[in-house]
């Protein structure tokens, strides 16, 4: 709508959840929305590369730090008190941002802080229902009782998903109680593409750190002898390792034009099962096996429900080996890609920013 002025802010753990917030700045810039960025760390960075003629404001980082083994859940326990005070300052600097900017409309991806009393303020979170490792599964229903807490101040959510047995995220995002409006996957990709393909095999580094680097140093450790043409994305601006091997390409972060290409090059992909990734390979379409962060167990939730569809196969970070890589894809047949139109998230925007909060679409 002509004038509205929008506040999109995802979170800073990875660039998933940037990444998913690419069609939903597209389609507001389509209903002649004025937008705001804002977040923090490379996650604002990469919005800021997408779209870089839009303003942007920074809000508190959650910059969590995380174990370099499986013990990823005692890890972030630790830093509970430290996101709480974060969550706290997000709130009032984005109360801040809602005046300075006369903000209609606010955004958050997963920004637990980030609402407005006097401001229509919405919440895409996929995960409504948190999975933990199962030697936390006790602590479970208070896990998920404090997530629905904090979403407690947003007017809706948003759940970037179908509803039912075509729902890529399965178990995760479906949802009952929650004032929730399904928008369909957010991807940045609307259909496949089709390139000449000039790698065997693409890894494509994603997730949070040290996790990233360590999968890095293996994967480099084992395509240094490869006679396979590889890509290697570090999705990452640090400076590239040297690797000896002239038939390994290295790029760094890339833009979605980019990251469309390389998929749409390469015989085969290795890469993260983030949820953000899934939905970007449900309309390119692409052969995966899929390798989850260790101590993730959304990762591995998503990873064995792609297996047991037929689509995509994953191997543990620890035996990962190439050959294993190899044998595991033969079993799968991959993404098939789709067109997207993005009529569910064009109608709900139009709903959040044509109608109060109590005429909302909702889901029953």
């Amino acid at each position: 709508m002509k004038g509205k002025r929008v506040l999109v802010a995802p979170l800073d753990w990875g660039l998933g959840h940037a990444t998913r917030s690419i069609p939903v700045v597209r389609e507001a810039m389509k209903q002649d929305c004025d937008v705001l960025l804002a977040g923090s760390g490379d996650s604002l960075d990469l919005l800021r590369d997408e779209f870089p003629a839009l303003p942007f404001v920074s809000l508190p980082p959650y910059a969590p730090v995380y174990s370099n083994s499986s013990r990823l859940m005692l890890k972030l326990a630790q830093q509970f008190r430290r996101f709480q005070t974060t969550i706290r300052k997000e709130h009032q600097r984005t109360e801040e941002i809602v005046k300075e900017h006369a903000i209609d409309l606010i955004i958050s991806d997963n920004r637990y802080g980030c609402w407005s009393q006097g401001v229509r303020s919405i919440f895409i979170c996929h995960q409504v229902n948190l999975l933990l490792p199962s030697a936390f599964s006790w602590l479970s229903p208070a896990v998920n009782s404090l997530h629905r807490s904090y979403m407690g101040g947003f007017d809706l959510c948003w759940i970037p998903d179908w509803r039912g047995e075509q729902s890529l995220a399965g178990g995760l995002s479906q949802e009952s109680k929650l004032p929730a409006v399904y928008i369909g996957p957010l991807s940045r990709f609307d259909c496949p593409s089709y390139e000449e393909k000039t790698y065997d095999l693409t890894f494509i580094l994603s997730g949070p750190e040290p996790q990233r680097t360590l999968f890095e140093k293996k994967i480099i450790g084992l395509v240094n002898t490869s006679n396979l043409r590889v890509c290697l994305v570090r999705g990452s601006e640090e400076e590239a390792k040297e690797i000896a091997n002239p038939r390994i390409t290295q790029v760094g972060r890339v833009n979605s034009a980019r990251i469309r290409q390389i998929i749409a090059s390469s015989e085969l992909m290795v890469m993260r099962p983030g949820y953000s990734t899934i939905m970007d390979l449900q309309f390119t379409g692409g052969r995966v096996v899929f390798v989850p962060t260790p101590g993730q167990p959304e990762q591995e939730y998503l990873a064995n429900r792609l297996e047991d569809r037929g689509i995509a196969g994953h191997v543990d970070q620890r035996t990962f080996t190439i050959e294993r890589v190899l044998k595991k894809s033969l079993l799968y047949g991959g993404f098939a890609g789709a067109p997207n139109d993005g009529a569910l998230l064009r109608s709900a925007l139009q709903d959040a920013l044509e109608k109060g909060v109590e005429d909302l679409h909702i889901h029953e």
